[in-house]
Parts: C-alpha cells; structure tokens; sequence
C-alpha cells in the first residue's frame, strides 16, 4: 500500500511508522471526523493547524466569536480561529477534543504540531521512518 500511498500509515502493534518524503518532510493521511486529510507534520509548530476548507469538508467546530489568533509562521504571521477536532487518527492513534487552529489565510496548511505529537509516548526519527508511539 505504501508504494501507492507514501502518506498512510503502516501499523505495527500499537507503533505507527511515517517514511520520509522525498521532500524530506513527514505527511499522512490521518483521518479528521472520518474523512481524509492529508497532514505534515510539524515539530516547530506549537498547535496542529488546519485550511479552512479542509476543516470544514470534515465538520471541524471551529469558534468564530471572539477575536482571530495571530501567529508567526514560516511565511510570516496569519490570523487563525479556534478550534477543536472531536476525532483524529493517525493509524491507529486516536485523539478526542483535539484543539487546533484553523486559517483563513492559508490554503492547504494542515500541520499536525507538537500538541499532537506531545500526547505520544514518544516519537523519534530513524532514517527515513518517523516512528509514533501512542
């Protein structure tokens, strides 16, 4: 599957194992409220973040009271609103009431950050494999 797939998962017992894009960076198809969305993931960046189309195509409950989240990003600041994710998979990894950011500035930003990858047991780089352990 990953031949044709270098974003899914591979499962071995409880431990998800990521391969390195030629890129050099790390993307799965993690699965948001049961749908699709592809995910870099992003040890710099404090909370997961994702596009506001793709947070809505997947009925993200995103806050737009109150005043937007101004972060600093790679390609300078954006303004963000709150969210909360009621259900992340990665694999076999779930996450329930998963707080991220959503951008209307951004297309295709969907960043799985360290409030994701800090609820592992740990996580760690070997060659070309990212190795999630829940």
């Amino acid at each position: 599957k990953r031949e044709f797939n270098p974003g899914a998962p591979v499962q071995s017992g409880e431990t998800v194992r990521l391969l390195r894009g030629d890129d050099g960076h790390f993307r799965v198809d993690a699965r948001v409220n049961g749908r699709t969305v592809r995910f870099l993931i992003d040890s710099g960046a404090t909370t997961s973040t994702m596009a506001r189309a793709d947070a809505a195509a997947a009925g993200v409950d995103v806050n737009e009271a109150g005043f937007d989240v101004v972060v600093e990003t790679a390609n300078g600041t954006a303004a963000m609103r709150r969210a909360r994710i009621a259900k992340l998979e990665v694999g076999g990894i779930v996450r329930t009431d998963m707080p991220i950011l959503v951008s209307g500035d951004i297309e295709e930003l969907n960043l799985l950050g360290m409030n994701f990858l800090s609820s592992l047991r740990s996580w760690r780089v070997e060659g070309r494999e990212m190795i999630l352990t829940p």
